[in-house]
């Protein structure tokens, strides 16, 4: 979940040739939104590990920031975190991050974390989120978005000291709605998909209502943009813990002002066609999902449990939990949800 960064922030001109970008690449003169990339949040120390390997890159980012050779295209900021040298990964962990969000920040403890169990994490921002290239918060295609992962996963899951593992995808909020996707494309290609609190249906709360999401929708085309999606401060939505949510505004790289028309539209797409094909989930399927999230509907979770046909399928509900139940929360809720993930990942990986 993106939240808005209020201080420290910059923007610069990104002019990189956008070969290579497809749908998702930003045009040469878009403003890119730039900050720090390895910062700990104060008050997660617990969730960090500094013993472990740990790569990045990225070609959008601010001059004192060390770019290192990495698998992914160069318009795509992508991170990994491996087990200590020496130990051989259990499995490899896919991680899609969730609206206006990084793959950065708030989850560089938690992938570190999973990484200290044993686990190869990888994650990358979507083109127009984080520190890739692109308009910001801009989605012009939902599915051009996902093939973009696919493709950039398809790289990474080729390399020597991840294949023949397990791979797994683990999906936050909007994240979920692009594991499964990517599942649905894939579905002999992955051994499981962890999503917390996904977005399978965005909830009325944080909707406006139908005639003006109709013409809403049709001014999408004419300027889809354009800042002009009404939407209320998902922040104190999200966080239950109060001083998580003010840890958050130091995020510089998250999207954080009004949904772009076309994005809005694209998201609302992906949701009603991720609802018609649940019943095709085939994986084994782990759904975590807090019982007071106002965001995304628990209730949608159940649905989503009730009708993926997978045999190997569980759900939990955590009791007062808000959206962001990896980051939001206090921390032994927080270290409850990272322990049930690599609890999970261990009982379904080979080689224990």
């Amino acid at each position: 979940m993106g939240l808005c960064a209020k201080i420290g922030e910059k923007e610069r001109i990104a002019g990189a040739p956008t070969a290579g970008v497809g749908l998702l690449g930003g045009r040469g003169g878009r403003r890119q939104r730039i900050g720090v990339v390895d910062f700990h949040p104060p008050g997660l120390q617990f969730l960090a590990q500094d013993c472990l390997a740990c790569e990045s890159c990225t070609v959008v980012s601010p001059s004192n920031l060390t770019l290192l050779p990495c698998f992914a295209a160069k318009t795509t900021s992508s991170k990994s975190w491996l087990p200590r040298p020496g130990i051989t990964p259990k499995a490899a962990l896919f991680f899609c991050h969730g609206y206006g969000d990084t793959c950065t920040f708030f989850f560089e403890g938690i992938a570190k974390r999973i990484a200290e169990s044993g686990y190869a994490v990888y994650a990358m921002d979507y083109p127009g989120f984080g520190l890739s290239y692109g308009l910001h918060g801009y989605i012009p295609s939902f599915d051009g978005m996902v093939n973009h992962v696919i493709e950039q996963y398809a790289r990474i899951r080729g390399l020597k000291e991840v294949n023949g593992l397990p791979h797994f995808l683990l999906g936050q909020s909007m994240g979920g709605a692009v594991a499964l996707k990517v599942h649905l494309k894939q579905p002999a290609e992955w051994d499981g998909v962890l999503l917390v609190a996904p977005m399978c249906k965005i909830a009325e709360d944080v909707t406006p209502p139908g005639p003006v999401l109709k013409a809403l929708t049709l001014l999408s085309y004419v300027l889809p943009e354009a800042k002009l999606f009404p939407q209320k401060d998902l922040g104190d939505l999200a966080f239950r813990d109060s001083a998580k949510r003010k840890i958050a505004e130091f995020n510089v790289i998250s999207y954080c002002d009004q949904m772009r028309l076309r994005t809005a539209v694209e998201l609302i797409k992906a949701t009603k066609d991720i609802e018609s094909q649940l019943d095709k989930v085939s994986c084994p399927l782990l759904i975590l999902h807090g019982a007071a999230d106002k965001v995304t509907d628990p209730n949608v979770s159940k649905f989503l449990y009730n009708k993926a046909c997978t045999k190997d399928k569980t759900l939990k509900l955590y009791e007062d939990g808000y959206h962001s139940i990896l980051e939001g929360e206090p921390d032994d809720r927080i270290s409850s949800v990272i322990n049930d993930i690599i609890n999970w990942l261990d009982s379904h990986s080979t080689g224990q």
